[in-house]
């Protein structure tokens, strides 16, 4: 059914290897764990195994006051265990909380109704099986939304990201695809960035002189800032987001830069200039608007922490969306590296393979180094691929291959013997392993391709109305069951819910309603693909979470 192979605690989602450790009764035998494909199993075989149902009529098949675990041995259970259906989020997170509350040494089974209705009692392991199976579940699914399979073959589907415990190489998978870039990704692309230009050599090409030192702060910095927190959340680590670039910005640095998050549905970027007292700006959808009130945001914070007079606001050079709706992540980070290296603007044409190059830069980064078997050869510099795509190598199948019509039935893309790396190391071979600079005839060829393009209109994305007339009226289709779904709209609004609560539940034929997998109620949004309400609550619940795990820091605060 998979690759044999035993499958770590790290795979354990919310509680992790300590309860693992603590609790022999939450071990799955190996017999078990040998059923699931192995954490570094090559994406291809992780594609072709198949997950138990998930059974979303379970919270109303079993009333929430029966207990729902017992003191009696279960009957055997063998291998049909994988062909039963799984609790859905909501009644699993009961579980586990419930599970807290009982004594492990007089508790031996836990009770589950199934969607034929029969009742059935497991061995109290089925908590960390369920657990492990609704993960496996979604990063498969992440996986087949990729669109560039020849990255792919050989990388393991779930392998460890050695410095993120809640992550693994499956949440890479969003820069092989449409989907909208989370946090995570973001701050992935920003590290990368800062090790870039720390590692820059003399004759690199860059807009900002050695001497002045560059920040890239992770988004969740302004969340600090819009806070009125000092310099970050009590509840969160300064070391979550800002060091080691705090140590730099208190020596003196010139310039951070910063994506922002605005209203959980887009990316801008964003840079403070000390020097000239600048806050520069640059949004993808050509608004001024959106950022008015994070550059707000940086003043307060700057007049309040250093004594700062109002900064001027400037736009930056920036690539547009037009039809592309789920990129201006990516393009809020190019944006950042066009000021400081030069680097040319991003362009929908070329959005396949600029995210395809971050996958392969960041994968080499943060795989390798963990010794997994997954085979990451060395990137090619971002701009050779930009640059070879605008030669038309994308169409000719050098770097993005069409994908399949089935993982199933596209053994040509997903076989192991294939090396897609070969193919674009044979070019570097000659170049320094890392980051390089375009040749003197590619970097003309840009600049030239980027002054035309300064002297076209970019079309404008037309956006849907934001006037009470346009709310009443899309609640109105909602309440009669008109409301069209907008898939791209959708998929940014589901990637920010689970950023935010990675087992809430949404549904699309009631689109207005979202329930929070901690508490188990659900939130009425004020319209479609609306987060604030649910952010908002998500966060509270979070910060109390905080407080009861460190009351001695709320006592000293107070």
């Amino acid at each position: 059914m998979g690759s044999l192979g035993k499958l770590s605690a790290r795979n354990i989602i919310a509680p992790g290897q300590d309860i693992i450790e603590q609790n022999s009764a939450l071990s799955i035998p190996n017999i078990f764990l040998n059923l699931l494909p192995a954490f570094d199993a090559p994406v291809p075989d992780a594609l072709r195994f198949t997950f138990p149902p998930l059974n979303n009529n379970s919270p109303e098949q079993i009333a929430s006051s029966t207990t729902r675990f017992h003191d009696h041995l279960p009957t055997a259970i063998g291998a049909d265990l994988i062909g039963h259906s799984i609790p859905d989020p909501t009644l699993f997170l009961s579980l586990r909380k419930e599970w807290q509350n009982v004594q492990p040494d007089e508790v031996q089974s836990i009770f589950h109704v199934t969607n034929d209705g029969n009742a059935h009692y497991y061995p109290i392991w089925i908590l960390t099986w369920w657990e492990l199976v609704l993960s496996g579940r979604q990063k498969q699914d992440q996986w087949l939304f990729t669109q560039a399979w020849d990255y792919i073959s050989h990388i393991g589907w779930d392998t460890a990201i050695p410095f993120e415990t809640r992550c693994s190489a499956a949440d890479l998978s969003f820069f092989l695809s449409n989907n909208w870039l989370a946090t995570r990704h973001i701050d992935w692309m920003l590290e990368s960035a800062q090790l870039r230009f720390e590692s820059r050599e003399p004759g690199e090409a860059q807009l900002r002189p050695p001497h002045n030192s560059v920040i890239f702060y992770s988004p969740e910095v302004l969340r600090a800032f819009d806070d009125s927190k000092p310099f970050h959340p009590v509840f969160l680590p300064a070391s979550r987001f800002l060091s080691p670039l705090q140590i730099g910005f208190e020596m003196g640095s010139a310039h951070c830069s910063i994506p922002s998050n605005y209203s959980d549905v887009h990316w801008i970027a964003l840079e403070v200039d000390f020097n000239r007292q600048v806050i520069r700006y640059g949004d993808s959808m050509g608004g001024q608007r959106s950022s008015a009130r994070i550059r707000n945001i940086i003043n307060a914070w700057l007049k309040a922490t250093w004594g700062y007079d109002k900064f001027v606001s400037e736009q930056m050079p920036c690539g547009t969306q037009v039809d592309d709706a789920t990129s201006c992540g990516v393009c809020a980070v190019n944006t950042i590296e066009r000021q400081v290296f030069e680097d040319p603007l991003w362009d929908e044409g070329l959005a396949s393979a600029y995210r395809a190059s971050k996958f392969v830069e960041i994968a080499y980064r943060i795989l390798v180094p963990n010794g997994s078997d997954s085979i990451i050869n060395p990137p090619l510099p971002i701009s050779r691929i930009l640059a070879n795509s605008l030669a038309g190598s994308i169409g000719q199948g050098l770097f993005i291959a069409e994908p399949p019509t089935s993982p199933h039935q596209a053994s040509g893309y997903l076989s192991s013997d294939d090396n897609f790396f070969d193919g674009f190391l044979q070019i570097a071979r000659a170049s320094k392993p890392g980051f390089d600079t375009l040749g003197i005839g590619l970097r003309l060829e840009f600049r030239l391709q980027l002054q035309l393009r300064e002297f076209e209109t970019p079309r404008k994305r037309q956006k849907p109305g934001k006037s009470a007339a346009h709310t009443r009226t899309v609640l109105g289709a909602v309440r009669e069951g008109n409301f069209q779904i907008d898939n791209l709209r959708w998929a940014r609004f589901e990637a920010t819910i689970k950023d935010l609560d990675n087992y809430a539940v949404l549904d699309r034929e009631n689109p207005l309603y979202v329930r929070h997998s901690t508490c188990g109620n659900k939130f009425k949004m004020r319209q479609p693909y609306d987060t604030k309400n649910f952010k908002t609550h998500a966060k509270q619940k979070l910060v109390g979470h905080r407080r009861q795990e460190h009351p001695q820091e709320e006592s000293q605060k107070a």
